[in-house]
């Protein structure tokens, strides 16, 4: 039984390979993803323990990960949150990787990379879409751990854990310039034929002026990014991500914010 974990970076284009592209490939059994009314959604149980790899054991992994898997097909679990959790000083990328060999020592890895500067800038703005209150120069310092930005030594030591014939690694810049021949190159390596998938834009970033604007908003809600707000909401309902996500919004132009590391 063929298994792929697609592991990290965030911010690398893995949630529209998770909604655009793998749930096209028929064969392939998307263990942490369901498809509901035609639309592809999370499965909380799954991302959760993927998430949190090095809090598990193999009665965890059977009940809530293996049982989902269907010998009939690729199993694919798509996790980017197995790298690292964004929004922390720790850094677990390691333990994580020492538990994915462990429960998964037959599997192979796909891996996203992207140019550090934009990566941090990306990560800032997505801390921003959450909920989060603080300017740059406090994020830097309370918040985000840029070592992990460092990718190097965890594609090494991929390489060296699963072999490096077993693990994919792309750059997101390439799977941007020229999406079609990225696609096939990936599904070269899962085994399949590319299938048809719509190239959609999903989770777009925000520009300058849209952080500074939801930063102000943000003071208000109560998230758990920012416990101190009055009006008490789940993330992924603060208004201005369906404002700046809307039709309207996401296809205009806008420059990407770039930080220096």
């Amino acid at each position: 039984m063929d298994l792929f974990l697609h592991v990290g970076m965030q911010r690398t284009g893995s949630t529209f390979l998770q909604y655009n592209v793998f749930p096209e490939i028929s064969e392939i059994n998307l263990v942490d993803f369901d498809i509901v009314n035609n639309e592809t959604c999370g499965n909380k149980e799954v991302k959760q323990v993927m998430m949190n790899l090095d809090n598990a054991d193999e009665d965890i992994i059977s009940k809530k990960v293996t049982s989902r898997f269907n010998k009939n097909k690729i199993n694919l679990i798509s996790e980017e949150n197995t790298y690292c959790k964004m929004f922390t000083k720790t850094d677990r990328r390691f333990s994580q990787l020492e538990k994915l060999k462990e429960f998964f020592p037959d599997a192979k890895v796909i891996f996203g990379t992207r140019n550090k500067e934009d990566l941090l800038g990306s990560w800032y703005v997505k801390y921003v879409m959450k909920g989060g209150t603080f300017g740059l120069k406090d994020y830097l310092e309370q918040v985000e751990n840029i070592k992990k930005l460092d990718y190097e030594p965890y594609v090494e030591a991929l390489y060296k854990k699963f072999g490096k014939a077993n693990v994919y690694v792309y750059n997101f810049e390439d799977l941007t310039k020229d999406t079609g021949s990225f696609v096939d190159d990936l599904c070269d390596f899962i085994g399949v034929d590319k299938p048809e998938f719509k190239n959609v834009k999903r989770n777009v970033s925000y520009s300058l002026n849209q952080v500074k604007l939801s930063l102000f908003f943000n003071h208000f809600f109560k998230t758990p990014l920012n416990p101190k707000g009055i009006i008490s909401i789940p993330e992924f309902y603060i208004p201005h991500r369906y404002l700046f996500h809307s039709k309207f919004f996401a296809n205009k132009p806008r420059k990407k914010i770039k930080l220096e590391i």
